[in-house]
């Protein structure tokens, strides 16, 4: 568990704690955050590094995502590295929003949505995926806007990843609109260090890994061809239904 003071002009400071201190696929996480007035700058990143097979698919996602609070004029970003493709989506009660992007030959994709006001409430999966261009890739999935709603809640979702892949939760709060103090839980390098922040709404049909047991604990069972392969497949596979919808809806 990681507890940070968030100093700001106010007499009460924000405070933010993460929970677990090292987060493996199938985990709760929780970030506990408090006193943090409205309109200020809120943001959340997961950030993930993967050992991948150039050529195939790698995904992680956030399920059940709960938000105590609303922000408004919200964007999420995305940054990775190591990778050809990558697409982010933020998915509720059927309804995905999301968008996808290719490297410009250097193996580095950029994503920047700006999705409106995202809600207080469960969100089914907030999830990235892509195809790696290197043995290792490096990834960070943010979202930010204007906190509105209660000073204070808990930040909820189950972390689900495929394969060798180590998260790392950070937190950022701005009250001035001047700087921002960040917070990460332990062993997080703070993220990619390019711009995490470039997308229209999709709905292409998915497989997912909300609500399925971990990858590695799969491998176990009897008699299944390779889990992780096969799932990167699906991967693949996804990115191009993906590709396809978000073609068919640009014309």
């Amino acid at each position: 568990m990681i507890l940070l003071s968030l100093l700001a002009p106010a007499a009460m400071a924000a405070t933010v704690t993460i929970s677990p201190a090292k987060i493996n696929p199938g985990d709760t996480v929780t970030v506990d955050v408090k006193d943090i007035p409205d309109n200020a700058k809120f943001s959340l990143s997961i950030n993930a590094e993967f050992n991948a097979n150039p050529g195939e698919g790698f995904n992680f996602e956030a399920c059940d995502l709960t938000l105590p609070f609303s922000l408004k004029g919200a964007s999420m970003n995305v940054y990775a590295e190591g990778v050809n493709e990558a697409a982010v989506s933020l998915e509720q009660k059927g309804k995905s929003y999301g968008a996808l992007n290719n490297d410009d030959g250097d193996n580095i994709v950029k994503i920047s949505q700006s999705p409106g006001d995202i809600n207080d409430g469960v969100y089914d999966r907030f999830t990235l995926e892509g195809k790696a261009a290197a043995k290792k890739v490096i990834t960070k999935m943010t979202v930010t806007g204007k906190k509105r709603g209660p000073n204070s809640g808990k930040i909820t979702f189950t972390f689900e990843g495929d394969g060798s892949i180590t998260p790392t939760i950070d937190v950022s709060i701005d009250e001035s609109g001047k700087s921002e103090t960040p917070s990460s839980s332990p062993g997080s390098p703070g993220g990619p260090s390019g711009p995490g922040d470039s997308s229209p709404p999709s709905d292409a049909p998915c497989h997912h890994l909300c609500g399925r047991q971990s990858l590695p604990h799969r491998d176990k069972h009897r008699g299944r061809k390779d889990p992780l392969k096969r799932s990167r497949r699906h991967t693949s596979h996804r990115l191009g239904h993906r590709r396809a919808r978000l073609l068919h809806n640009s014309r």
